[in-house]
């Protein structure tokens, strides 16, 4: 039986929403690069590639989190829900 969906716009904390998605890409590269084994002379090389950059910017931006969670505490909450979200999913099995 398949469920209902409903899309809803969600307000989100800038630097908080950027260093959740840097993470949930790392994580998503990590499970693809090491989805036959881990080959360290491989596949940390094509982690860090794909990777630096957005996790480079995600953390550029941590300084700023204490002061959007002050202003502004259910728009940092949701990004990292929605956040914890997306990691959910890329390790939940897809039977589709």
């Amino acid at each position: 039986m398949a469920h209902e969906r409903v899309t809803v716009t969600a307000e989100v904390s800038k630097e908080a929403h950027e260093l959740v998605q840097s993470v949930v890409k790392l994580l998503r590269t990590i499970k693809q690069v090491t989805a036959d084994g881990f080959h360290w002379g491989q596949d940390v090389p094509l982690i860090l590639m794909q990777n630096l950059q957005s996790l480079t910017e995600g953390v550029n931006g941590a300084d700023k989190l204490a002061g959007e969670l002050r202003e502004d505490p259910g728009c940092f909450i949701r990004a990292w829900g929605l956040g914890g979200a997306d990691v959910v999913e890329v390790f939940a099995p897809h039977d589709h």
